[in-house]
C-alpha cells in the first residue's frame, strides 16, 4: 500500500469533514428573494421571509425608477448554491431630474465586532455619466438615504473608468478606474470591524470591498476561501479610509438597502440585479457551498471507498 497516498487522501477527507462542519454556521442575514411573486411586480409591501429580516419591503422611487421583483435568480456556476427563487432588480434613468430608487427592509439580527457581507450583482445598464451609483448596506430609514456598512459601483463619463466603492460610515471612498462589465454577475464581499463599537482614542473602524468574478470565485473557493486567499483572487478592491469616531451598528434599528441612482446625464440609467444576499460574523458565513448533506454523503463515499481500497491493498 502507498502511504503517502493514504496520507494525502485522508487529508483530502479531513477538508471534506471541515468544510460540511463549517456549513453549519448561523449566518446573520440571508436573502435570496424566494417569495413568488409575478414577474416584474413590485416588492413594495411583500412580507420578509428572509433569515435576519423582518416585516414588509418598502420601495422608494424619485423619477424615472422601479425596484421589481425578477422571477429568475442570479447564478454564479455549479460551486455556487442558490436557492432559485427569484432576485431584485432595481432600475433608475435621469430625465432631466434625478431618479433615484430604493428597496428596504428591516434587519432583526444583531451582530458586533467584524461583519461580513456579499451579494451577487449584475448590470445591465451603468450610463456613460457622472454621479450615478448603484450601493447595497445598512441603512438608517425606509428611504435609504444614509447608509453605512456598503459597497457599490459608481458610474464615470466613460465605460474603463467606473469604480467599485465602499463605505463604514456614511461617505465612501472610490476605487481606481475599473471597467465594470454589463451583463455580467459579479460577487461583492465586504469586510467592515469594530462593528457596534464605540470609535475612538485608537479604536477604528475599517472597511474594505472585493469584487469578484465566476472564475476568480472559483480560485478563491479552491484555494480554501480564506480571508487572505481574497487578495488574490479579485478584480478590484478598494479600502475605505478609516473612521475614528461613532457608533456604527448592525442592528435590529438598521434596514437593509439596495439603492440605484442614475447618472447626471438625460437618457442615462443605473440598473443592476441583485441576489443572494448574505451577512455573517466570520468569512464561512457568507460564500455559498454544497449543502451540508451533500458535502456528508461524499465524505462518506470516499472513507466507504478508502477503506475498501485499504483492505485489498
Amino acid at each position: 500500500m502507498n502511504s503517502s497516498l493514504t496520507k494525502s487522501s485522508w487529508v483530502t477527507l479531513a477538508a471534506l469533514a471541515s468544510t460540511a462542519m463549517s456549513l453549519q454556521a448561523s449566518v446573520l442575514l440571508y436573502e435570496g428573494f424566494g417569495y413568488g411573486l409575478a414577474n416584474n411586480a413590485s416588492i413594495n409591501g411583500a412580507a420578509a421571509t428572509g433569515t435576519g429580516v423582518q416585516g414588509n419591503w418598502t420601495v422608494t422611487n424619485t423619477g424615472t425608477a422601479s425596484s421589481l421583483y425578477k422571477t429568475s435568480d442570479l447564478s454564479f456556476g455549479s460551486n455556487f448554491a442558490t436557492n432559485g427563487g427569484g432576485s431584485l432588480q432595481l432600475s433608475a434613468t435621469y430625465n432631466g431630474s434625478n431618479s433615484v430608487s430604493s428597496a428596504t427592509v428591516n434587519l432583526s439580527n444583531t451582530g458586533t465586532g467584524t461583519i461580513w457581507g456579499s451579494y451577487l450583482a449584475n448590470f445591465t445598464t451603468i450610463g456613460t455619466a457622472n454621479s450615478g451609483s448603484f450601493v447595497s448596506g445598512v441603512a438608517t430609514g425606509t428611504n435609504g438615504v444614509t447608509s453605512s456598512l456598503k459597497s457599490g459601483v459608481l458610474s464615470n463619463t466613460n465605460d474603463t473608468d467606473r469604480k467599485l466603492s465602499n463605505g463604514y460610515d456614511s461617505t465612501a471612498t472610490p476605487s481606481g478606474n475599473f471597467a465594470f462589465a454589463t451583463s455580467t454577475t459579479y460577487l461583492f464581499v465586504s469586510r467592515f470591524t469594530n462593528v457596534g463599537t464605540a470609535l475612538g482614542g485608537g479604536i477604528n473602524g475599517a472597511g474594505t470591498t472585493w469584487a469578484l468574478t465566476q472564475a476568480q470565485y472559483e480560485s478563491w473557493l479552491a484555494g480554501g476561501a480564506t480571508e487572505a486567499g481574497l487578495d488574490s483572487n479579485f478584480s478590484v478592491r478598494v479600502n475605505d479610509a478609516l473612521v475614528g469616531s461613532g457608533t456604527f451598528a448592525y442592528d435590529s434599528n438598521g434596514y437593509l438597502v439596495f439603492r440605484s441612482d442614475a447618472p447626471d446625464n438625460n437618457g442615462s440609467a443605473m440598473t443592476v440585479t441583485v441576489d443572494e444576499v448574505r451577512f455573517g460574523t466570520s468569512v464561512a458565513d457568507i460564500y455559498a457551498v454544497p449543502e451540508p448533506s451533500t458535502a456528508l454523503l461524499s465524505l462518506g463515499a470516499g472513507l466507504i471507498w478508502f477503506s475498501r481500497r485499504r483492505r485489498t491493498a
